[in-house]
This record gives structure tokens, sequence and C-alpha cells, in this order.
């Protein structure tokens, strides 16, 4: 483990039991995060990006198996009891968790529940720090929001309510999960600035977890790429859009482009793999143009090139 390294997580895999046998949604997923640093994991809905925030914050899903190794300021999450884990959630780790209209509680004014925070964490209860935050976050007229409940705000100003909720108990690292779902396009920029902004003055690092490869490559220093629950892909932001290496990854930045030769946005042939029907070897192999016959027995190891990491066979053989 580097000594740089805020979070490192290890050949971490989630798995669920079903039909008989168990289910990977993640596997032997490993990268790291040093503070102030803003990664994002990108890939299709449903491959195991918002499971291993869940993983990191110690709430995986009840039915949920988890092996290998999470290490937050040189201990591994994993090994800490609840009452330990309970007390790093929402003060050293916090998350801004996806659908601002429904993640606040609809029966409580929004200050009330930001006091709550800091109540469960031994603080002062004090209305003037969440007002500070409140206005810290650019919601306008604070004293007016911090009694109202969230029905009567905009889906913006309830995200911002959230970061300022995340941020009360100046935590070392945030999990975004999809913090600009369901807003606009002027909102998200604004959000997305706040996080940028926030995150250089606290020295904060984020886990950065979105499909919008657009707002990943104005706002992330290194990206991930995951596909059926496996990290295929990892380099800095600038390095990945321009000169992808695994076949998933050009797919989708393919996918997010119109170009000049095309009128129609190409797609990926083929389907993600359900977790009952995951493929031996490299689950993408079956929608992949450069397949090779051991695609389909073996996944392949990680080659490093420079600051690039890519797990894929024809790149191995380059």
């Amino acid at each position: 483990m580097c000594a740089s390294d805020l979070l490192r997580v290890e050949a971490l895999s989630v798995s669920f039991a079903g039909l008989g046998r168990s289910l990977p949604a993640v596997q032997s997923l490993s990268f790291s995060l040093g503070s102030g640093e803003i990664v994002a994991l990108v890939g299709e809905s449903g491959c195991g990006k918002s499971l291993t925030a869940r993983a990191i914050l110690g709430l995986p899903p009840e039915n949920a198996v988890l092996s290998g190794k999470i290490f937050f300021e040189g201990r591994d999450l994993l090994a800490l009891p609840e009452d330990a884990m309970r007390s790093l959630r929402g003060s050293r780790i916090s998350m801004i968790f996806q659908e601002p209209m429904t993640a606040l509680n609809p029966v409580l004014r929004c200050g009330h529940q930001a006091l709550e925070i800091l109540t469960a964490h031994g603080l002062p209860p004090s209305r003037e720090r969440v007002l500070e935050m409140f206005t810290q976050v650019g919601i306008a007229d604070a004293q007016s929001r911090y009694d109202s409940y969230p029905h009567q705000l905009s889906g913006g100003m309830r995200q911002r309510v959230l970061i300022a909720m995340s941020l009360l108990c100046d935590p070392l690292l945030l999990l975004a999960d999809e913090p600009t779902t369901a807003l606009d396009v002027t909102i998200s920029r604004q959000i997305l600035a706040l996080l940028a902004h926030e995150s250089r003055e606290r020295h904060m690092a984020v886990l950065f977890i979105s499909h919008d490869l657009r707002t990943v490559e104005s706002f992330a220093e290194k990206v991930g790429v995951m596909y059926a629950g496996r990290l295929v892909e990892m380099a800095a932001v600038g390095e990945l859009f321009s000169h992808p290496l695994h076949p998933y990854t050009r797919g989708l930045l393919n996918a997010s482009r119109i170009s000049s030769s095309h009128k129609r946005l190409l797609t990926i042939p083929g389907q993600v793999p359900s977790l009952a029907a995951m493929p031996k070897g490299c689950p993408f192999a079956p929608r992949c143009p450069d397949v090779l016959d051991i695609c389909h027995e073996v996944f392949p190891q990680a080659t490093h090139l420079a600051d690039h990491t890519v797990h894929c066979f024809a790149q191995a053989r380059n």
C-alpha cells in the first residue's frame, strides 16, 4: 500500500446467493485514491459502481457477501466492527446518494436532518454551523431553507442540501454516486463546480460514480472503467479519453460521440450478461470486436503501460 493512498481497494468481490450458487456482482476490484484526488468510476447501469461505493461505506445489501480488503487510512474497513464503521460513516467517509428527489426524509425539515448528523457524531447540534454550510454550498436564503421541508425545494436545491449534509463533518473521502442525476445541465454544472471547489479547499478525496462520460471528462482526474463487475481499464482522464485501450472503453466513447462520418451514434452490439449467466473468462468477450480464443477462458491480468492499466489480452500482445 502506497503511503500516500487515503483509500486502497484490494481484490474486492461482492456476490449474492441465488439459484443454488454464488452470483458475482463485483469481482476482484482493485484501485486507490489519494487525498484531494478525484477519481471516477464509469460503466453501464448494473456494472457494480454503486455497489462498490456501498461496500466502502459499509452499507452493502443485507444478502451480499464481501471479500477482499478496503484500506482507509491504513485500516481495513471490512475487518472493523459495526460501531467503528458507524463512527467513520458520515464523518471521515461521507456519501451523496442517488436521486436528490427522494434521498431526504420528506417529513423532517432540512435543517433538522442536518442537525441529526452532527448529533450522531458527538458534535454540538449547531444551527449556525448548518446555516454556514448551507451558505457555502450556494443555498440562497439559508435561514428559510433550514426550516423548509424537502418537497418545498427544487431538485437542485435538494442536491445542495445533501452536499451540505455530506460535508458537515469535514470528511476526508466523499463518495458521490450520480450526484447530478435528474438535474438540468445548468444545475449539474454548478453542482460539479461546487464539488471540485470543496475538494480543493478541504483536500478531500472524491470517488465520483457516473455513466456520463462528458461530465467525467471535465470533472475527474483519473477514470476507472467497469464492465459486469470488473475493472477493465484505468488511466488519467486525458490519457483515457485520447488513447482508450480496452475495446469496451472505445465502444463507450464511440457511443457518446457523433462524428462527421456518422449521423447516428455507434452502439456496442449485444448486451451486458446477467449475474446468473456470467461467461467464463472476460465478460466482454461475447461482444468484443478484438476477441481472442483465450478471452473465453481466462480473465486477463493487468497490463501496465506507464500510468495506464488495462485488462485485455489483445493489448498485452501489442
